[in-house]
């Protein structure tokens, strides 16, 4: 009795040691953003982050490829972590994340790009510009305002913080759009441009055989195989038990709905990814998580395999299959809950590998795509290939004011 006592006034201690830490540190980080400001705002410098301090990916990858694209007279400074720094080309600028250079780099920097939540001790000077790309563009699961009660008092704080400083939304479809209303305690600006890494869906045949050659290639892969791509997203404890571990059979399915030979790529969530080594990989089921750019992984592959996250919504402009696979829906559910009625979805869906199997082997590929067709047009759909563009020209507009 008195171990238990013991131990969990220790407990106690601990926590309460590490929140006066974190409230230290914010005060810290906060002060460094507004002494920052005795210096002038570089009118042509823009500085990327992505993932809270990831690499070279995501829509403010595909908007720096755009800049460049231009030959624009811009300063690109990108944040991220010392892991990451092999994957960006050379005309960034690297800084590492969480550090005093970094808040510096923002406090005088003209435009700023993210595609997730800042922290509530960043601060935002008046003449400065934030676009926030989000990485969501429809999401299957309730997000933000909608679970509030299931969200930390910390990452609230930030995430309210942030939609305070946004200048503008990116959005990709209506969908969207009313969501980031709804549940984002935003009501500025909405830039209905569609989403800058789904452009490389709307490529021409050129582009997208590269891009194939190159991600078969990296993985070793004969150029006639068929991809499985299997992606599942993340629960809230980060648990792996309810990724199928053996996919020898879905393979088989495959195989004898649509013919050829099939190899499964697996990718998992960014929340996650440090797990991807608990899965046991062979011959036919590669880990493919140190590919840095999910989104070619998603236009070189011919059928997603996915449970509730929002990529089956992205792979879906192309037309080509999707299945889910929710073991644990029930819990899912209690969890996060869902924005859309699963009914609506297009999608076949699996509660288990028999299941799945057979979605697999029974698949209507012409009513698929007649649901599918009706399915996006009720999402209101704004991709058109042209997001980056449309940013970039955002961005020119902003640096000429």
């Amino acid at each position: 009795m008195q171990k238990d006592l013991k131990f969990k006034e220790n407990s106690l201690f601990i926590k309460s040691q590490n929140e006066l830490k974190t409230r230290l540190q914010n005060i810290i980080k906060t002060a460094l953003f507004y002494l920052f400001r005795i210096f002038p705002i570089n009118k042509k410098k823009i500085v990327f982050q992505c993932f809270k301090g990831m690499g070279y990916l995501d829509n403010p990858k595909y908007i720096h490829m755009q800049i460049i694209n231009e030959g624009l007279d811009i300063e690109c400074v990108w944040i991220t972590k010392s892991q990451y720094i092999n994957q960006f080309p050379n005309s960034i600028r690297l800084v590492p994340f969480n550090t005093i250079r970094a808040i510096y780099e923002l406090a005088t920097a003209k435009i700023w790009i993210d595609n997730c939540r800042k922290e509530s001790n960043v601060k935002k000077r008046k003449k400065q510009y934030y676009i926030e790309t989000w990485h969501n563009g429809i999401s299957l699961k309730k997000v933000e305002k909608s679970v509030e009660s299931k969200l930390s008092k910390e990452y609230l704080k930030g995430a309210k913080n942030d939609s305070l400083l946004v200048d503008v939304f990116i959005s990709n479809s209506e969908f969207a759009t009313k969501r980031y209303k709804k549940d984002f305690w935003y009501n500025g600006k909405i830039l209905e441009s569609g989403l800058p890494r789904n452009d490389l869906f709307f490529e021409n045949e050129m582009t997208k055989s590269h891009i194939r050659k190159k991600v078969l290639n990296y993985f070793n892969i004969e150029h006639n195989t068929k991809i499985l791509l299997y992606a599942p997203t993340f629960r809230k404890d980060f648990n792996v038990d309810v990724y199928l571990k053996d996919l020898s059979s879905v393979m088989q399915a495959l195989h004898n709905r649509f013919g050829g030979k099939w190899i499964s790529l697996v990718h998992l969530h960014p929340n996650i990814s440090y797990k991807s080594e608990c899965l046991d990989y062979n011959y036919d089921f590669i880990n493919a998580n140190n590919y840095h750019d999910f989104q070619e992984l998603l236009m070189c592959s011919d059928v997603l395999l996915t449970d509730y996250s929002s990529t089956m919504f992205e792979f879906s402009f192309e037309q080509k299959p999707v299945f889910l696979f929710m073991s644990d829906f029930k819990e899912y559910k209690n969890d996060r809950d869902f924005e859309i009625d699963l009914s609506e979805l297009p999608y076949p869906i699996a509660n288990n590998l028999n299941e799945l199997n057979e979605i697999i082997t029974t698949f209507d590929e012409q009513n698929y795509r007649s649901d599918l067709s009706l399915f996006l047009k009720k999402l209101g759909i704004k991709e058109k290939g042209k997001a980056s563009q449309l940013i970039v020209e955002e961005i020119k507009k902003e640096l000429n004011k």
